[in-house]
C-alpha cells in the first residue's frame, strides 16, 4: 500500500498529466489546485494569470492600491520603497494575452498613468512590464477616449507580440479622437524587430485613408501569416498586402475594402487581384460579398471563378447578404479547382427575413460537387423534403453544421431519414446557431432531436 501510495503521488506530480487535468477549471477551482503542490501550483498560476484584463492585480502585488470612483481607475496607497519586485516578476512572466475593453468590475479598470510612471521609474534592471503574445481590444473607446487604458496599453508593447486583435463594438461618433488609437499603430510599427504573426481589425472605419495600418503591414511583411481585415481599403493598403508573401489565412470584407472613395477598385477587380495576383497559395480564405455581387447570375459566376484560383484552399468562408445556397449548383468550378478543400462554410449566419437559404436539394448538390470536404457549415430550409431513392452518399463529410437553419415544419422522421441518405454513416449532424442571438431554443431542441434519430439510424 505504501508503495502504492508513492506510485500515486508521483504520477499526480507529472506536468504532463496534471496539465490536461486542471487547464479547463473554474478560476475558483484553479486557486484550490494552486495550493496542492509545487507543480500543480505552477500550472494553475499559469492559467490564472494568462489573461490580464488590466494592470491593478499585478500592481497590486508591489504595494497596495486603491481604488477611485471619481477617475475610474486604480492608484498606489504607498510608495514602491518596500516593493516586492520577484513576486511582481512572478506573475507578469506569466501573462501571454491583455484584453482590453470598456470595463465592468473593479478589477478590469485600469490603473492610473501615474501608477504606471512611478513603476517604470522604479522598476529595477532586470525587470519588466509583462511581455504579452496577443494584444486584444474588443472597443477602440477603451483605447482611446477612456483615458489611462492606452496608456496601460501601450507599456505591453515589445518585440514578442505575435498577434493584435482590435474590434469596435460600439458605434463610434463623428468627435471620436482617433489621435490615441493612432498613435498605438504607429507604435507597433516602431519595434525592434517584425513578429506580428496575425492582426485582426474589425471595423474601425477611423483607419480609412490613415498611413498607420499600411506602414503596420509593411513593417511586419515578413511574419504576418494571418490577416483579417473589415476596413475600409485605400491604394497604400492594397500596396501593403500585396508584400505578405508568407500570408496562409485572410479574411477580408469587400463591402468595406471597396467602400467608395477610398477604393477605387470593383470588388470583382479586388477578388480577382487577391486571388490570382496576391494570394494563390493561401489555405484559409473567408469573404464577405457587398449585396449586389451575388445577386446577378453573372455576378456570381465571376466571384466563382476568381475563387477557384486559390487551388491551396483547405477551408473557404463566404458570406452575404443575399444567400449563396439557393445557387449552389453553380459552385461547380470551384468544386473542380479546390482538390484540397475540408471545411466549407456558405450562408453561415442568420438569414434575413426577405431572403431564404438554400433547400436540401442546394444540400446534395454540394455534397455532390464537394466530395472531398469534411466540414459543410450551412443554413437550409427543410420545407420540402427531396426524392433521395437513387441519392448515394459520395463524399466524405464528418460533420454537418445547420447553423441557424429555421426549424423544420416537416416531421422530425423525414429530416433524419433524408439526412440519413445523402450523408456517409459517419457524418455527424449539429446545430450551433445563435439561441440567445434568435431566441432559437426550440429550433436547436428539434435539430437535436434530429441529430439523436440520425446518429440511431
Amino acid at each position: 500500500m505504501t508503495f502504492e501510495r508513492l506510485a500515486s503521488q508521483k504520477v499526480l506530480t507529472l506536468p504532463e498529466l496534471v496539465l490536461p487535468t486542471i487547464k479547463d477549471l473554474a478560476p475558483r477551482d484553479l486557486h484550490s489546485a494552486a495550493l496542492v503542490c509545487h507543480t500543480w501550483s505552477e500550472i494553475a498560476l499559469d492559467y490564472l494569470w494568462e489573461t490580464a484584463l488590466s494592470l491593478a492585480p499585478l500592481f497590486n502585488t508591489l504595494a497596495p492600491m486603491r481604488y477611485s470612483k471619481e477617475e475610474s481607475n486604480w492608484t498606489f496607497v504607498t510608495d514602491l520603497s518596500q516593493a516586492n519586485w520577484p513576486r511582481f516578476h512572478s506573475y507578469a512572466r506569466r501573462i501571454r494575452t491583455v484584453e482590453i475593453y470598456i470595463p465592468k468590475k473593479r478589477w478590469s479598470q485600469p490603473v492610473s498613468v501615474d501608477s504606471v510612471e512611478i513603476v517604470q521609474v522604479s522598476m529595477p534592471s532586470g525587470y519588466h512590464f509583462p511581455r504579452p503574445v496577443r494584444l486584444l481590444s474588443h472597443d477602440p473607446l477603451a483605447l482611446g477616449s477612456a483615458g489611462p487604458s492606452l496608456h496601460n496599453f501601450l507599456y505591453t508593447v515589445s518585440t514578442k507580440i505575435k498577434k493584435l486583435y482590435v474590434s469596435e463594438v460600439h458605434h463610434i461618433s463623428s468627435d471620436f479622437d482617433e489621435a490615441p488609437v493612432q498613435d498605438l499603430f504607429r507604435r507597433f510599427g516602431e519595434l525592434e524587430a517584425p513578429s506580428l504573426e496575425s492582426i485582426t481589425l474589425k471595423n474601425p472605419v477611423y483607419f480609412s485613408n490613415s498611413p498607420s495600418l499600411p506602414h503596420l503591414i509593411e513593417r511586419h511583411a515578413s511574419t504576418i501569416s494571418s490577416l483579417e481585415l473589415h476596413v475600409p481599403f485605400n491604394e497604400q493598403l492594397w500596396t501593403a498586402i500585396r508584400d505578405l508573401h508568407h500570408l496562409k489565412e485572410f479574411t477580408i470584407d469587400l463591402g468595406f475594402a471597396c467602400q467608395l472613395p477610398s477604393s477605387p477598385r470593383d470588388t470583382i477587380m479586388a477578388l480577382d487581384d487577391i486571388t490570382s495576383r496576391m494570394f494563390p497559395k493561401l489555405e484559409v480564405f473567408s469573404v464577405d460579398f457587398p449585396y449586389a455581387d451575388v445577386d446577378t447570375a453573372e455576378r456570381r459566376l465571376e466571384v466563382f471563378k476568381c475563387i477557384s484560383g486559390l487551388t491551396q484552399l483547405t477551408s473557404l468562408t463566404m458570406r452575404s447578404t443575399a444567400p449563396i445556397m439557393p445557387y449552389a449548383d453553380q459552385l461547380w468550378h470551384v468544386g473542380q479547382s479546390l482538390c484540397q478543400l475540408e471545411t466549407l462554410s456558405i450562408d453561415g449566419g442568420p438569414p434575413s427575413y426577405d431572403k431564404r437559404p438554400g433547400t436540401g436539394s442546394s444540400l446534395i448538390s454540394i455534397l455532390r460537387i464537394f466530395p472531398r470536404i469534411k466540414r459543410l457549415n450551412t443554413c437550409i430550409i427543410c420545407d420540402s423534403i427531396p426524392d433521395t431513392a437513387q441519392i448515394k452518399a459520395h463524399c466524405s463529410l464528418e460533420v454537418l453544421d445547420l447553423n441557424w437553419s429555421p426549424v423544420p415544419k416537416a416531421r422530425q422522421e423525414d429530416v433524419a431519414g433524408f439526412l440519413r441518405s445523402i450523408l456517409p454513416r459517419t457524418a455527424h449532424l449539429v446545430y450551433s446557431g445563435g439561441e440567445e442571438l434568435l431566441r432559437t431554443t426550440v429550433g436547436k431542441a428539434v435539430w437535436d432531436a434530429i441529430a439523436r434519430l440520425t446518429d440511431e439510424g
